[in-house]
């Protein structure tokens, strides 16, 4: 385990995501590296310090994805992982063991399979965004145009939800649930889109369009 002062950050090149867990901690992803960086404060100070448990990060993979997510009882952290420069699983660090597994896509392989586990597949995972209670997740699938549900209490992956398959989402990169969690929102890189979606009546409403120039391709939320 390696500790850096907070002014070596740049050593830890291309940072991908970012994720915070609290007001004093926060974990990243530098792509440039292949690792994951815990930040802290210790004694008024923010350091970094590498997360390098059982399992560790393989250097023939790569972060390449902006999905960097802490669990809400903060016991886990997802992230999107994978070859070349797509991410087609989602590893999982457990922070009471100090490891690192594959959880959800299989790691060398893309392509547009629903199943339990590792034996899905995506093809550039972008983001995830976790229920309230998180019995279940929604990813952005990008290169497939899909939005994936994830049940989360058996890692069964499916394309069936009445979303999943909808031809509104060109290319989603972003998701996130409202505060409520009663809406879904979704940026399409493709469409040049946010929308959002309500999780009741799954109806689709578009908020902003590339009728606003500044959108030019929305990625993350």
């Amino acid at each position: 385990m390696t500790s850096y002062s907070v002014t070596s950050i740049q050593d830890q090149a291309q940072i991908y995501a970012a994720a915070w867990a609290s007001n004093d901690v926060i974990y990243w992803a530098s792509r440039s590296k292949s690792k994951l960086f815990k930040g802290h404060k210790s004694s008024g100070s923010w350091v970094s310090t590498s997360l390098s448990g059982a399992g560790s990060l393989s250097s023939t993979y790569g972060m390449t994805s902006s999905l960097l997510e802490v669990s809400a009882d903060q016991s886990y952290l997802l992230y999107g992982y994978g070859i070349g420069r797509s991410a087609c699983c989602i590893m999982q660090y457990t922070f009471s063991d100090d490891t690192f597994v594959p959880r959800i896509g299989n790691c060398n392989s893309q392509g547009f399979v629903d199943g339990a586990g590792t034996t899905a597949k995506f093809r550039f995972i972008n983001d995830i965004a976790i229920s309230a209670d998180g019995s279940y997740a929604y990813v952005a699938d990008t290169d497939n145009s899909r939005i994936r549900h994830i049940d989360m209490t058996n890692n069964q992956v499916t394309s069936t939800c009445s979303i999943c398959g909808s031809t509104q989402f060109g290319r989603p990169r972003g998701l996130r649930f409202t505060s409520d969690f009663k809406y879904l929102i979704v940026s399409t890189f493709e469409n040049r889109e946010i929308r959002s979606i309500n999780m009741e009546t799954e109806e689709v409403f578009k908020l902003l369009s590339d009728s606003d120039s500044s959108l030019r391709g929305p990625k993350q939320l």
